[in-house]
């Protein structure tokens, strides 16, 4: 001890000719005195997590990718409603006259009818004519009414001429109705005419 002071001596890892070397960071994250490793580590403690930052920006779209396959059809729905009908398509152009009214057949009917009994009264007659395919029932409006329902007998033809039956129902005093007949290997749109009296 000199003056009060005493003295002591310090030594240095790394130390030479008295220069105290440079403290530095090893490959290894120690601290380096010099070429001495001394252990320990210069990375401090880690610290606790920091809070969830806020979200970035939106970056720009990215190009449109290229077009997948198609997919399967998927299945059929189920029927829609139907429709309201469309309009009233023009009329047609006029066809062809037809044959006048063969009036002498219903003459021949009511011959054959009066042959009968010579009491039976003809009291109308007429003919009725309309399209095979068409109605099913026909009426026929007599020419006056009458007090009671009257008896009729008819003939029926269909196309050129060829025979036919029909059934007769419904007879009032203002008239009847017949069903429309068919009859083998006539077309529909063929006429059937029927010649009718009331007695």
């Amino acid at each position: 001890m000199q003056n009060g002071y005493e003295e002591v001596s310090l030594a240095f890892h790394g130390c030479t000719n008295g220069k105290i070397p440079v403290p530095t960071i090893g490959a290894n994250g120690n601290w380096f005195l010099g070429t001495d490793d001394t252990g320990i580590s210069a990375n401090g403690t880690p610290g606790s997590k920091g809070d969830k930052g806020d979200p970035g920006e939106a970056g720009p779209a990215g190009a449109v990718g290229p077009q997948g396959i198609q997919g399967p059809a998927g299945p059929q729905g189920p029927k829609g409603d139907t429709g309201e009908p469309g309009p009233t398509g023009p009329a047609g152009p006029k066809g062809d006259d037809g044959q006048a009214a063969d009036m002498s057949r219903v003459e021949a009917l009511e011959e054959q009818v009066s042959k009968l009994s010579s009491d039976i009264k003809i009291k109308d007659s007429g003919i009725s004519s309309n399209s095979l395919g068409g109605a099913d029932t026909i009426t026929v409006t007599f020419n006056k009414a009458f007090d009671n329902p009257p008896m009729i007998f008819c003939q029926a033809s269909v196309g050129t001429g060829m025979l036919t039956t029909i059934n007769i129902r419904n007879v009032t005093t203002t008239g009847f109705d017949y069903s429309n007949p068919w009859t083998g290997g006539t077309s529909p749109g063929a006429i059937t005419t029927v010649y009718w009296i009331a007695v």
